[in-house]
């Protein structure tokens, strides 16, 4: 009767060290990918949301909130600009309210009026730089939006121009 030696069927100490280098090979590759990939998302979800922000709150400069405060409705008689607000009153029948734009530097883009101080957007980005010049009746914006995700800071500028009416 043959018996068999019982490590027979069992591997090597090389074998199972090469075994382990190439696991160890592809998990590094693996969680390397799965890293990299994860930061493309973050940084592709922030630019979204920050084009979305930036041009809800392009559409709120120019046309207002309910109808209201719009730049598309601004009298170039009554408007007044500094570096970072825009007083102006609305062309109406019943225009008696005065808005203020306010783009002040690391906080979000409002306006203020006689009811109080409302932002633009409830939530999103900063405004991290703003510029505004006038020319006859062409009123200019440069503004740039960013928004912070972790510690990376996204920024997104536009030119916004509006042309002013004429009363």
């Amino acid at each position: 009767m043959k018996t068999q030696p019982s490590n027979a069927a069992a591997f090597t100490l090389s074998e199972v060290l090469v075994a382990a280098a190439l696991s160890g090979l592809v998990l590094a590759v693996f969680l390397t990918l799965l890293v990299k990939t994860q930061g493309i998302w973050r940084d592709g979800m922030a630019h979204l949301q920050l084009s979305a922000c930036s041009r809800a709150t392009r559409e709120r400069m120019l046309h207002g909130i309910n109808g209201q405060c719009g730049l598309r409705h601004a009298s170039r008689a009554q408007l007044s600009c500094s570096t970072n607000r825009i007083a102006f009153s609305e062309i109406s029948a019943n225009a008696t309210n005065t808005f203020i734009l306010l783009l002040n530097a690391n906080q979000p883009a409002a306006y203020s009026n006689a009811a109080g101080q409302r932002r633009l957007i409830q939530s999103g980005p900063f405004v991290d730089k703003a510029s505004i010049a006038t020319n006859g009746n062409i009123l200019t914006i440069d503004l740039t939006l960013a928004m912070t995700n972790g510690w990376k800071k996204y920024t997104q500028p536009q030119r916004i121009r509006v042309y002013l009416l004429n009363q």
